[in-house]
Protein backbone atom coordinates (compact mmCIF):
# COMPACT_ATOMS: atom_id res chain seq x y z
CA UNK A 1 0.00 0.00 0.00
CA UNK A 2 1.49 3.41 -0.92
CA UNK A 3 2.46 5.60 2.04
CA UNK A 4 -0.19 8.03 3.22
CA UNK A 5 0.83 11.71 3.13
CA UNK A 6 2.93 12.42 6.20
CA UNK A 7 1.82 16.02 6.49
CA UNK A 8 -1.73 14.79 7.00
CA UNK A 9 -0.89 11.92 9.38
CA UNK A 10 1.19 14.00 11.77
CA UNK A 11 0.17 17.58 11.17
CA UNK A 12 -3.55 16.95 11.58
CA UNK A 13 -2.97 14.95 14.74
CA UNK A 14 -1.16 17.89 16.30
CA UNK A 15 -2.89 20.78 14.59
CA UNK A 16 -5.27 21.72 17.41
CA UNK A 17 -2.38 22.52 19.73
CA UNK A 18 -0.11 23.99 17.02
CA UNK A 19 -2.71 26.44 15.78
CA UNK A 20 -4.16 27.58 19.10
CA UNK A 21 -4.87 31.34 19.01
CA UNK A 22 -2.68 31.60 22.12
CA UNK A 23 0.32 30.43 20.09
CA UNK A 24 0.43 32.68 17.04
CA UNK A 25 -1.46 35.66 15.81
CA UNK A 26 -3.81 34.99 12.90
CA UNK A 27 -3.61 31.24 13.52
CA UNK A 28 -5.64 28.68 11.59
CA UNK A 29 -8.28 26.46 13.13
CA UNK A 30 -8.12 22.68 12.67
CA UNK A 31 -10.79 22.82 9.97
CA UNK A 32 -8.98 25.68 8.22
CA UNK A 33 -5.73 23.74 8.33
CA UNK A 34 -7.39 20.67 6.81
CA UNK A 35 -8.92 22.83 4.06
CA UNK A 36 -5.55 24.48 3.42
CA UNK A 37 -3.82 21.10 3.18
CA UNK A 38 -6.41 19.80 0.71
CA UNK A 39 -6.04 22.97 -1.35
CA UNK A 40 -2.24 22.64 -1.43
CA UNK A 41 -2.53 19.03 -2.61
CA UNK A 42 -4.13 20.36 -5.80
CA UNK A 43 -0.72 21.79 -6.71
CA UNK A 44 1.21 18.97 -8.46
CA UNK A 45 4.61 20.08 -7.16
CA UNK A 46 3.46 20.19 -3.54
CA UNK A 47 1.62 16.87 -3.87
CA UNK A 48 4.77 15.21 -5.22
CA UNK A 49 6.93 16.71 -2.45
CA UNK A 50 4.41 15.63 0.19
CA UNK A 51 4.45 12.04 -1.08
CA UNK A 52 8.24 12.00 -1.24
CA UNK A 53 8.43 13.22 2.36
CA UNK A 54 6.16 10.39 3.51
CA UNK A 55 8.18 7.79 1.62
CA UNK A 56 11.59 9.06 2.77
CA UNK A 57 10.43 9.34 6.37
CA UNK A 58 9.20 5.73 6.29
CA UNK A 59 12.44 4.50 4.73
CA UNK A 60 14.66 6.31 7.23
CA UNK A 61 12.54 5.16 10.19
CA UNK A 62 12.63 1.54 9.03
CA UNK A 63 16.42 1.45 9.32
CA UNK A 64 16.42 2.68 12.93
CA UNK A 65 16.26 0.96 16.28
CA UNK A 66 13.25 1.76 18.53
CA UNK A 67 15.02 4.48 20.50
CA UNK A 68 16.15 6.23 17.32
CA UNK A 69 12.65 5.91 15.89
CA UNK A 70 11.27 7.75 18.90
CA UNK A 71 13.84 10.50 18.49
CA UNK A 72 13.00 10.80 14.80
CA UNK A 73 9.29 11.01 15.62
CA UNK A 74 9.90 13.81 18.15
CA UNK A 75 12.14 15.60 15.66
CA UNK A 76 9.48 15.33 12.98
CA UNK A 77 6.84 16.71 15.31
CA UNK A 78 9.08 19.66 16.09
CA UNK A 79 9.59 20.27 12.38
CA UNK A 80 5.83 20.12 11.82
CA UNK A 81 5.26 22.65 14.59
CA UNK A 82 7.78 25.11 13.12
CA UNK A 83 6.30 24.55 9.65
CA UNK A 84 2.74 25.12 10.83
CA UNK A 85 3.76 28.23 12.76
CA UNK A 86 5.43 29.62 9.64
CA UNK A 87 2.37 28.84 7.48
CA UNK A 88 -0.01 30.45 9.94
CA UNK A 89 2.03 33.66 9.90
CA UNK A 90 2.35 33.77 6.10
CA UNK A 91 -0.20 35.51 3.93
CA UNK A 92 -2.76 33.09 2.40
CA UNK A 93 -1.44 33.43 -1.13
CA UNK A 94 2.14 32.59 -0.09
CA UNK A 95 1.39 29.47 1.96
CA UNK A 96 1.61 26.84 -0.77
CA UNK A 97 4.98 28.13 -2.04
CA UNK A 98 6.30 28.24 1.52
CA UNK A 99 4.98 24.75 2.34
CA UNK A 100 6.61 23.41 -0.83
CA UNK A 101 9.99 24.90 0.06
CA UNK A 102 9.87 23.71 3.68
CA UNK A 103 8.77 20.22 2.64
CA UNK A 104 11.61 19.90 0.13
CA UNK A 105 14.07 21.15 2.74
CA UNK A 106 12.85 18.49 5.17
CA UNK A 107 13.17 15.75 2.53
CA UNK A 108 16.82 16.72 2.04
CA UNK A 109 17.37 16.69 5.80
CA UNK A 110 15.88 13.19 6.15
CA UNK A 111 17.93 11.88 3.25
CA UNK A 112 21.01 13.20 4.99
CA UNK A 113 20.41 11.15 8.16
CA UNK A 114 23.05 8.51 8.81
CA UNK A 115 22.42 4.88 7.92
CA UNK A 116 23.63 3.75 11.33
CA UNK A 117 20.22 3.89 13.00
CA UNK A 118 20.57 7.25 14.78
CA UNK A 119 18.51 10.38 14.37
CA UNK A 120 20.81 13.35 15.00
CA UNK A 121 19.44 16.84 14.98
CA UNK A 122 19.59 17.73 11.32
CA UNK A 123 21.19 21.01 10.37
CA UNK A 124 18.59 23.06 8.52
CA UNK A 125 19.22 23.87 4.88
CA UNK A 126 18.72 27.20 3.25
CA UNK A 127 16.83 27.72 -0.01
CA UNK A 128 19.96 26.78 -1.99
CA UNK A 129 20.28 23.41 -0.24
CA UNK A 130 23.32 24.46 1.81
CA UNK A 131 23.62 23.29 5.41
CA UNK A 132 23.30 26.11 7.90
CA UNK A 133 23.27 26.18 11.70
CA UNK A 134 20.79 28.97 12.31
CA UNK A 135 21.38 29.10 16.06
CA UNK A 136 25.13 29.54 15.62
CA UNK A 137 24.66 32.34 13.09
CA UNK A 138 22.06 34.10 15.24
CA UNK A 139 24.54 34.05 18.12
CA UNK A 140 27.22 35.57 15.87
CA UNK A 141 24.91 38.50 15.12
CA UNK A 142 25.48 39.59 18.74
CA UNK A 143 29.26 39.66 18.28
CA UNK A 144 31.01 43.02 18.88
CA UNK A 145 32.99 42.35 15.69
CA UNK A 146 31.13 43.89 12.71
CA UNK A 147 32.86 41.51 10.29
CA UNK A 148 31.50 38.53 12.24
CA UNK A 149 28.00 40.06 12.21
CA UNK A 150 27.92 40.69 8.46
CA UNK A 151 29.33 37.22 7.80
CA UNK A 152 26.55 35.68 9.90
CA UNK A 153 23.91 37.79 8.22
CA UNK A 154 25.06 36.71 4.79
CA UNK A 155 24.98 33.07 5.93
CA UNK A 156 21.35 33.63 6.92
CA UNK A 157 20.50 35.48 3.72
CA UNK A 158 18.77 32.48 2.11
CA UNK A 159 17.36 30.94 5.30
CA UNK A 160 13.58 30.65 5.68
CA UNK A 161 13.69 30.65 9.47
CA UNK A 162 10.54 32.56 10.58
CA UNK A 163 12.45 34.45 13.28
CA UNK A 164 14.56 36.39 10.79
CA UNK A 165 12.21 39.33 10.07
CA UNK A 166 12.26 40.32 13.77
CA UNK A 167 16.01 39.75 13.95
CA UNK A 168 16.61 41.90 10.87
CA UNK A 169 14.35 44.64 12.20
CA UNK A 170 16.60 44.99 15.25
CA UNK A 171 19.66 45.12 12.98
CA UNK A 172 18.40 48.34 11.37
CA UNK A 173 20.11 50.16 14.24
CA UNK A 174 23.43 48.33 13.77
CA UNK A 175 26.57 50.45 13.40
CA UNK A 176 27.56 48.70 10.16
CA UNK A 177 26.25 50.20 6.90
CA UNK A 178 26.38 46.87 5.06
CA UNK A 179 24.58 45.11 7.90
CA UNK A 180 21.75 47.65 7.87
CA UNK A 181 21.48 47.45 4.09
CA UNK A 182 21.32 43.62 3.99
CA UNK A 183 18.86 43.58 6.90
CA UNK A 184 16.61 46.15 5.23
CA UNK A 185 16.59 44.12 2.04
CA UNK A 186 15.97 40.89 3.93
CA UNK A 187 12.83 42.17 5.64
CA UNK A 188 11.19 42.93 2.32
CA UNK A 189 12.15 39.55 0.89
CA UNK A 190 10.36 37.96 3.85
CA UNK A 191 7.24 40.15 3.81
CA UNK A 192 5.08 37.02 3.82
CA UNK A 193 6.66 35.94 7.13
CA UNK A 194 5.63 39.12 8.95
CA UNK A 195 2.23 38.61 10.66
CA UNK A 196 -0.33 41.17 9.48
CA UNK A 197 -0.72 42.39 13.03
CA UNK A 198 2.98 43.36 13.05
CA UNK A 199 3.12 45.08 9.66
CA UNK A 200 2.26 48.54 10.98
CA UNK A 201 4.96 48.26 13.66
CA UNK A 202 7.54 47.10 11.11
CA UNK A 203 6.65 49.94 8.73
CA UNK A 204 6.91 52.58 11.45
CA UNK A 205 10.33 51.34 12.54
CA UNK A 206 11.60 51.23 8.96
CA UNK A 207 10.37 54.75 8.29
CA UNK A 208 12.22 55.95 11.37
CA UNK A 209 15.37 54.23 10.13
CA UNK A 210 14.96 55.64 6.60
CA UNK A 211 15.19 59.21 7.92
CA UNK A 212 18.75 58.52 9.07
CA UNK A 213 19.98 56.59 6.05
CA UNK A 214 21.66 57.41 2.77
CA UNK A 215 20.35 56.57 -0.69
CA UNK A 216 21.41 52.91 -0.73
CA UNK A 217 20.05 51.83 2.65
CA UNK A 218 17.06 54.17 2.28
CA UNK A 219 16.14 52.59 -1.05
CA UNK A 220 16.15 49.12 0.48
CA UNK A 221 13.91 50.33 3.30
CA UNK A 222 11.45 51.89 0.85
CA UNK A 223 11.33 48.62 -1.06
CA UNK A 224 10.59 46.65 2.10
CA UNK A 225 7.97 49.14 3.27
CA UNK A 226 6.02 48.82 0.03
CA UNK A 227 6.23 45.02 0.02
CA UNK A 228 4.79 45.00 3.54
CA UNK A 229 2.18 47.65 2.72
CA UNK A 230 0.72 45.64 -0.14
CA UNK A 231 0.38 42.60 2.12
CA UNK A 232 -2.27 44.41 4.18
CA UNK A 233 -3.98 46.10 1.24
CA UNK A 234 -2.45 49.55 1.68
CA UNK A 235 -1.27 51.71 -1.18
CA UNK A 236 2.37 51.72 -2.14
CA UNK A 237 4.18 54.84 -1.00
CA UNK A 238 7.40 54.28 -2.96
CA UNK A 239 6.33 52.60 -6.24
CA UNK A 240 9.73 53.20 -7.83
CA UNK A 241 11.41 51.19 -5.09
CA UNK A 242 9.91 47.98 -6.47
CA UNK A 243 9.17 46.78 -9.99
CA UNK A 244 5.45 47.64 -10.19
CA UNK A 245 3.37 46.97 -13.30
CA UNK A 246 1.76 50.03 -14.95
CA UNK A 247 -1.73 48.88 -13.91
CA UNK A 248 -0.57 48.45 -10.29
CA UNK A 249 -1.60 44.80 -10.08
CA UNK A 250 1.76 43.06 -10.24
CA UNK A 251 5.03 43.43 -8.34
CA UNK A 252 8.28 41.71 -9.25
CA UNK A 253 10.91 41.56 -6.53
CA UNK A 254 13.89 39.36 -5.78
CA UNK A 255 13.55 36.59 -3.23
CA UNK A 256 16.36 34.07 -2.79
CA UNK A 257 18.09 35.57 -5.83
CA UNK A 258 15.13 34.67 -8.05
CA UNK A 259 12.28 36.79 -9.43
CA UNK A 260 9.10 36.55 -7.39
CA UNK A 261 5.81 37.82 -8.76
CA UNK A 262 3.10 39.18 -6.45
CA UNK A 263 -0.51 39.49 -7.59
CA UNK A 264 -1.61 42.41 -5.41
CA UNK A 265 -5.23 41.98 -6.47
CA UNK A 266 -5.54 38.33 -5.37
CA UNK A 267 -2.76 38.36 -2.73
CA UNK A 268 -0.87 35.45 -4.28
CA UNK A 269 2.73 35.12 -5.38
CA UNK A 270 4.94 32.76 -7.30
CA UNK A 271 8.63 32.31 -7.97
CA UNK A 272 8.90 32.75 -11.73
CA UNK A 273 10.11 29.58 -13.39
CA UNK A 274 10.81 27.91 -10.04
CA UNK A 275 11.92 25.22 -9.36
CA UNK A 276 12.82 24.19 -12.93
CA UNK A 277 15.16 27.15 -13.21
CA UNK A 278 17.52 26.82 -16.13
CA UNK A 279 19.11 30.22 -16.13
CA UNK A 280 22.56 31.41 -15.17
CA UNK A 281 23.16 34.30 -12.80
CA UNK A 282 21.27 36.13 -10.07
CA UNK A 283 18.18 38.27 -10.35
CA UNK A 284 18.83 41.78 -9.00
CA UNK A 285 15.24 42.91 -8.54
CA UNK A 286 14.48 45.03 -11.59
CA UNK A 287 11.83 44.30 -14.18
CA UNK A 288 11.04 46.07 -17.46
CA UNK A 289 7.28 46.22 -17.89
CA UNK A 290 5.36 46.63 -21.13
CA UNK A 291 3.76 50.12 -20.98
CA UNK A 292 0.19 48.82 -21.38
CA UNK A 293 0.23 45.02 -21.15
CA UNK A 294 0.92 42.52 -18.39
CA UNK A 295 4.31 41.50 -19.77
CA UNK A 296 7.67 41.96 -18.05
CA UNK A 297 11.33 41.27 -18.79
CA UNK A 298 13.72 40.32 -15.98
CA UNK A 299 17.43 39.61 -16.36
CA UNK A 300 19.92 37.46 -14.48
CA UNK A 301 23.41 38.77 -13.91
CA UNK A 302 26.86 37.34 -13.35
CA UNK A 303 29.97 39.42 -12.77
CA UNK A 304 30.26 39.78 -16.54
CA UNK A 305 26.80 41.32 -16.83
CA UNK A 306 23.43 39.94 -17.97
CA UNK A 307 23.64 36.19 -18.62
CA UNK A 308 20.06 35.29 -19.44
CA UNK A 309 16.61 36.80 -19.66
CA UNK A 310 13.18 35.74 -18.48
CA UNK A 311 9.96 37.07 -20.02
CA UNK A 312 6.74 36.70 -18.06
CA UNK A 313 3.38 37.14 -19.81
CA UNK A 314 0.12 36.97 -17.90
CA UNK A 315 -1.82 33.95 -19.08
CA UNK A 316 1.14 32.52 -21.01
CA UNK A 317 3.67 31.95 -18.27
CA UNK A 318 7.45 32.28 -18.36
CA UNK A 319 9.92 31.99 -21.20
CA UNK A 320 13.63 31.84 -20.34
CA UNK A 321 15.98 33.11 -23.05
CA UNK A 322 19.60 32.23 -22.41
CA UNK A 323 22.64 33.99 -23.79
CA UNK A 324 23.14 31.10 -26.19
CA UNK A 325 19.84 31.92 -27.92
CA UNK A 326 21.16 35.36 -28.85
CA UNK A 327 24.52 34.01 -29.99
CA UNK A 328 22.91 31.29 -32.11
CA UNK A 329 21.10 33.94 -34.13
CA UNK A 330 24.37 35.76 -34.75
CA UNK A 331 26.20 32.60 -35.73
CA UNK A 332 23.58 31.97 -38.40
CA UNK A 333 24.92 35.17 -39.97
CA UNK A 334 28.37 33.52 -40.17
CA UNK A 335 29.74 35.75 -37.42
CA UNK A 336 32.36 34.12 -35.18
CA UNK A 337 32.97 35.27 -31.62
CA UNK A 338 33.76 33.97 -28.18
CA UNK A 339 31.06 33.98 -25.48
CA UNK A 340 33.21 36.23 -23.32
CA UNK A 341 33.20 38.82 -26.12
CA UNK A 342 29.40 38.95 -26.29
CA UNK A 343 27.50 41.31 -23.99
CA UNK A 344 23.79 42.05 -23.57
CA UNK A 345 22.75 45.57 -22.62
CA UNK A 346 19.43 45.15 -20.84
CA UNK A 347 19.60 48.64 -19.31
CA UNK A 348 18.88 50.12 -22.76
CA UNK A 349 16.16 47.63 -23.69
CA UNK A 350 12.96 49.36 -24.89
CA UNK A 351 9.45 48.35 -25.87
CA UNK A 352 8.35 49.13 -29.42
CA UNK A 353 4.70 48.17 -29.43
CA UNK A 354 4.59 44.45 -28.65
CA UNK A 355 8.27 44.04 -29.47
CA UNK A 356 11.07 44.51 -26.99
CA UNK A 357 14.32 45.81 -28.48
CA UNK A 358 17.41 44.43 -26.71
CA UNK A 359 20.83 45.80 -27.71
CA UNK A 360 24.05 43.79 -27.56
CA UNK A 361 27.70 44.12 -28.53
CA UNK A 362 30.41 41.64 -29.53
CA UNK A 363 33.81 41.36 -31.18
CA UNK A 364 34.42 39.17 -34.20
CA UNK A 365 37.24 36.70 -33.57
CA UNK A 366 38.56 36.65 -37.14
CA UNK A 367 38.50 40.35 -37.93
CA UNK A 368 38.85 41.65 -34.34
CA UNK A 369 36.22 44.24 -35.23
CA UNK A 370 33.51 45.39 -32.82
CA UNK A 371 29.84 45.11 -33.69
CA UNK A 372 26.53 46.24 -32.26
CA UNK A 373 23.43 44.11 -32.61
CA UNK A 374 19.75 44.65 -31.93
CA UNK A 375 17.42 41.79 -31.01
CA UNK A 376 13.63 41.81 -30.84
CA UNK A 377 11.50 39.82 -28.44
CA UNK A 378 8.00 39.46 -29.91
CA UNK A 379 5.57 39.33 -26.98
CA UNK A 380 2.67 38.10 -29.11
CA UNK A 381 4.64 35.22 -30.70
CA UNK A 382 6.86 34.57 -27.64
CA UNK A 383 9.99 34.37 -29.78
CA UNK A 384 13.37 36.08 -30.24
CA UNK A 385 14.59 37.53 -33.55
CA UNK A 386 17.72 39.29 -34.75
CA UNK A 387 16.78 42.79 -35.95
CA UNK A 388 20.12 44.20 -37.13
CA UNK A 389 23.91 44.02 -36.93
CA UNK A 390 26.22 46.91 -37.65
CA UNK A 391 29.96 47.49 -37.58
CA UNK A 392 30.97 50.01 -34.94
CA UNK A 393 32.93 53.04 -36.10
CA UNK A 394 36.68 52.72 -35.66
CA UNK A 395 37.95 54.51 -32.60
Amino acid sequence: MPPRPLLRLLSLALVSSFFSPDVVEGALSASQSEALYQQMLKEPQFKAADRELSAVYAQVRQRMDPAAQNRLRDQQRQWLKSKDDALSEATPGARTALALQLTRDRVRELKGLSHGGSAPAASPEDARGNKIDVEVQLAKLKSPDPDARIEALRELEYSLDPRLPEVMLRLLSDSGDSIRRVAAHGIGSRWWQVPKGRVEFFVSKMKEAAKKEGESEGGELCRSIDLLQQSVGKRMEFPKAVSLSPNGRWIIYDRLGSPCLIDVQNQTEELLGWPQRDWEGRFLGEGLWHPTKEVALVSFHTRRGPASLCVWTHGKGVKVVGKSSFMDLLQKKKLSFHEGMFSLNTEDAKWKGDRLSIPASFEDIKTEKSYSASFLWDASLMELRLESVRLDSAK
